[in-house]
């Protein structure tokens, strides 16, 4: 019970001081909804590629060096969820 409480609070308190609550309106939540199907559509999308090239001869070399696809997209991911957020938070009236 306390860890909702805090779990509450803290989640609460973080949409307080980020968030105004007249930028978080249906619009905008059916948009974040959208995006988490995309980068839910997107995560799944690596991993067929990952099979195919596994089963290619490109296997030995990609094991070696699949940590980078790894960095890329989460380096990529970091830049789209700031270039988002900004717009759908830090610009509404």
């Amino acid at each position: 019970m306390t860890r909702r409480r805090e779990l509450g609070g803290i989640s609460g308190g973080l949409l307080n001081s980020f968030v105004s609550r007249a930028s978080l309106n249906a619009d905008t939540l059916l948009m974040l909804f959208v995006l988490a199907i995309l980068a839910n559509i997107a995560y799944c999308a690596a991993h067929a590629v990952d099979v195919v090239v596994q089963l290619s001869t490109f296997r030995v070399r990609w094991l070696r060096m699949r940590w980078m696809l790894l960095g890329v997209g989460v380096i990529f991911a970091a830049v789209l969820a700031q270039f988002f957020s900004r717009g759908f938070f830090w610009n509404s009236t």
